[in-house]
């Protein structure tokens, strides 16, 4: 897993923005839109309460998925309009040369082949999300090539993109690391997330 800074972050001459904190609060300012995590301030991650280039750095971990805003589409209305939206609206509080730390579901996940080949429902909450909440729903779905090309065409450039396994079960440090190379090499595209860190190289 890439190295999450939120520790280091929270020095005041580097000003990081965790989006839909949840109650990790990375950053040295977290919002969510649900009030029951206490977040440092109530926001929706589409319209944020903040100046232009305000942040060095952004984490918004497994959020992507879940931005929506009903409303009238035609035919010629992009599906994924509303994500190019939110991803330029993050990029617009982002100082240009800033990090973007992203994590998505991967619907290209090998857990998903296995449970269409299989044709088994208790694996659907990582396509449709877990529903606990009026939060919990996934409204987009996201690839390894997909969410590259949605970060790059909204002004981002990928620094690197990584696979993320969910192997907390091995409780052997060295043995989950060795099983998480294999994994790397054999399943590259197929893990259950999509780990992703960008910087901001235009202006919107």
């Amino acid at each position: 897993m890439m190295e999450i800074e939120g520790a280091r972050l929270r020095h005041k001459s580097i000003v990081s923005l965790d989006i839909g904190c949840g109650l990790a609060k990375r950053g040295s300012i977290n919002i969510d839109l649900n009030r029951e995590v206490k977040p440092d301030i109530v926001a929706d991650a589409k319209y944020l309460p903040f100046r232009d280039s305000s942040f060095d750095k952004l984490f918004a971990f497994s959020i992507l998925e879940h931005v929506y805003e009903p409303r009238k589409y035609s035919y010629t209305n992009q599906y994924y309009e509303q994500v190019y939206e939110t991803l330029k609206e993050w990029g617009r509080v982002l100082k240009v040369g800033g990090v973007l730390q992203l994590l998505v579901p991967n619907f290209g996940s090998l857990q998903v082949l296995l449970a269409w080949i299989k044709q088994d429902v208790n694996l659907i909450p990582q396509i449709m999300g877990g529903h606990w909440s009026k939060y919990d729903v996934h409204h987009y779905l996201f690839t390894f090539k997909y969410i590259k090309k949605v970060l790059s065409d909204s002004g981002f450039q990928i620094l690197k993109v990584e696979p993320e396994f969910s192997l907390e079960n091995i409780e052997n440090r060295r043995v989950r690391e060795f099983v998480k190379r294999i994994f790397n090499i054999i399943f590259k595209y197929r893990s259950m997330d999509v780990h992703v860190l960008a910087i901001k190289v235009s202006k919107y």
